[in-house]
């Protein structure tokens, strides 16, 4: 199969991981009902995030996550459009 390289491609991901450790992380809450409005600061449970490579959370499903092995191999593959912005680390 031959892809365009002007090609626009769409991904869902249904890879949803209860990994969010809303005990440690910063996050603004709506008054009303308590919910997640913002994450300021994340934080996961390494344990629970395991090997996963692409997820979303339930507390955000509006974010997509990736771990550095996806990036390691986005960048190894020279793929473009993509913008990374790293927002936890479990060195932290």
């Amino acid at each position: 199969m031959n892809v365009d390289n002007n090609a626009n491609f769409a991904f869902n991901v249904m890879n949803i991981i209860y990994a969010f450790d809303e005990d440690t992380a910063e996050v603004k809450r709506f008054p009303s009902s308590g919910r997640i409005m913002r994450i300021i600061k994340h934080k996961f449970v390494p344990e629970k995030v395991g090997d996963q490579v692409i997820f979303k959370i339930p507390q955000d499903p509006g974010s997509i996550y990736v771990t550095d092995s996806f990036v390691k191999k986005y960048h190894e593959h020279r793929l473009t459009g993509l913008i990374f912005k790293e927002v936890w680390s479990n060195e932290d």
